[in-house]
């Protein structure tokens, strides 16, 4: 090829490659463009310490523009006061755009319309199938999609190995049975000469989400399948509920309604063999508090009917005052994106909501114990969506306090908290 026919070529390459960077550089500030005059406000209170409060303001927030384009004004908050501070916003017309939804709320949320749908996103979401379904049934009302999690809080039996050996246990197999917990408790409590309990074999507080474990197991329910009534009078409800009576009463494994208090953290500090507890026990400053880290094992529930444990979720959703929903959408896809999500489940010290994520990352993927916590998650029963359920669990408690301290029968007491439950379910409706 002659040189001015090659230089005519390298000229028209030229003019091609300069054709089509401009076309991509116009596609790309187009895409920009799209959002250029949008800002979110993105609200939450899940910063645990000051690294995760950082990483929110100094990794994602700048990363989240720069893909997108869309302004983000990432306020963190903590949990204290979060309810009311959010109540305020929305009452005040300053809702935020995107906010962190905890546990059982989101059935109030709904309830009050300060949240959105997010169907219309979701129906090409390809991330669906790598949440236990447990999960996307906690973030499902009315069969709309409200929410999308981002942290399983399960409740599993964790249990000391140490004690188990002690008493001749093995420690490779934690009780799988109603039975064998009973069983196992009449080894592992430890009584002094005056009876008194100097270790509980299983810590026995009868918060109302430690008896919904068992009412679950025994294949009961909190309340009716519509949310209309209470249905911790049926059968399987009320022998659960005898059957947590039990075990203090009669078999003696554990202090009369857990009294006094022993702390969220009982099978740690060794005044309990067992506890149900959430994965904060694996945390690195509440697993340094035992001298051997890998005496604490984390087993499924014990089964009656089913294995199941408990299991708050806490989500991402879209105020129903967004002016900016697409954006907002935008913003829940992205922080939930594997990567981010293990970052910020990695900080806060808590199990990701994404099987992807516990499966792939460290510290999930090292340590058996959170396979446990998922495997767990996916065995449980979700809990109703319904805006009372604190004054659910609050009532099944008394029912608990009120036999074991001999203020009434089991019947009487049921009686008196159902209809104390279905007046309180009656009024949320009108």
């Amino acid at each position: 090829m002659s040189l001015p026919r090659l230089r005519s070529v390298r000229l028209a390459l030229k003019g091609l490659l300069v054709g089509m960077v401009t076309g991509l550089l116009v596609i790309g500030s187009w895409s920009s463009g799209v959002w250029a005059e949008t800002a979110i406000t993105v609200l939450t209170p899940e910063a645990e310490n000051p690294q995760a409060i950082e990483w929110y303001q100094k990794v994602l927030k700048p990363a989240f523009e720069q893909a997108t384009g869309i302004k983000l004004d990432m306020q963190v908050t903590s949990w204290e006061g979060y309810v009311d501070k959010l109540a305020v916003l929305f009452a005040s017309g300053k809702a935020p755009d995107v906010f962190t939804i905890g546990g059982e709320l989101l059935s109030s949320y709904v309830q009050a319309n300060m949240v959105q749908p997010l169907d219309q996103w979701a129906a090409g979401w390809e991330d669906r199938d790598d949440y236990p379904a447990a999960a996307l049934r906690d973030v499902t009302v009315n069969g709309k999609l409200y929410a999308i999690p981002y942290r399983l809080d399960q409740r599993t039996l964790l249990y000391r190995k140490d004690f188990f050996e002690v008493v001749g246990l093995d420690p490779n197999h934690p009780p799988a049975t109603w039975d064998e917990l009973v069983q196992y408790g009449k080894k592992l409590v430890i009584r002094d000469s005056n009876g008194e309990f100097k270790r509980d074999a299983l810590n026995l507080y009868p918060a109302g989400d430690f008896v919904g474990i068992f009412i679950f197991q025994n294949g009961g329910r909190l309340v009716t399948p519509d949310g209309m009534k209470a249905a911790f009078d049926s059968r399987p409800a009320v022998e659960a509920i005898q059957f947590v009576i039990d075990l203090s009463q009669r078999y003696q494994i554990g202090s009369p309604a857990g009294s006094p208090w022993k702390g969220a953290n009982s099978v740690i500090t060794g005044a309990s063999a067992m506890e149900y507890a959430g994965a904060w026990v694996l945390s690195p400053s509440t697993l340094a508090l035992l001298t051997d880290q890998r005496s604490l094992g984390a087993a499924l529930p014990p089964k009656k009917v089913n294995r199941s444990g408990w299991l708050y979720v806490n989500k991402w959703g879209i105020s129903s005052t967004s002016r900016h929903p697409d954006a907002a959408w935008r913003f829940v896809e992205f922080v939930t994106k594997a990567e981010n999500m293990a970052e910020i489940s990695r900080l806060n010290g808590h199990l990701p909501a994404r099987f992807s994520v516990v499966k792939g990352f460290a510290p999930w993927k090292d340590d058996v114990r959170w396979a446990t916590f998922l495997a767990a998650a996916i065995d449980t029963v979700p809990l109703p969506s319904i805006a009372k359920l604190g004054e659910v669990l609050s009532s099944i408690q008394q029912i608990v306090v009120s036999v074991t301290e001999g203020k009434a029968s089991l019947a009487q007491a049921v009686a008196t908290q159902v209809d104390k439950v279905n007046q309180v379910l009656r009024e949320s409706r009108s």
